[in-house]
């Protein structure tokens, strides 16, 4: 993802900076939560994950597994 929002301009980038913010998670939160009562749905795990909770920015959240590999032929 990092190598894509590089290309992208500064105000994008941003947005997804701000997107990870504890600020942001909450507001997001609390918009969410009132939907899924009202639609009677519930999250897999109770909970909003957040998948870069478990890497650092610039990381791939799948590890090194998934990185794409050269075909053979």
């Amino acid at each position: 993802m990092d190598e894509v929002l590089a290309r992208e301009p500064e105000e994008v980038q941003e947005a997804y900076v701000q997107a990870r913010t504890k600020d942001h998670r909450e507001r997001l939160d609390a918009i969410v939560a009132p939907l899924l009562d009202k639609h009677g749905l519930r999250l897999r795990f109770d909970e909003v994950v957040h998948h870069d909770d478990f890497t650092e920015p610039g990381q791939n959240i799948h590890g090194p597994q998934a990185q794409p590999t050269a075909r053979q032929s």
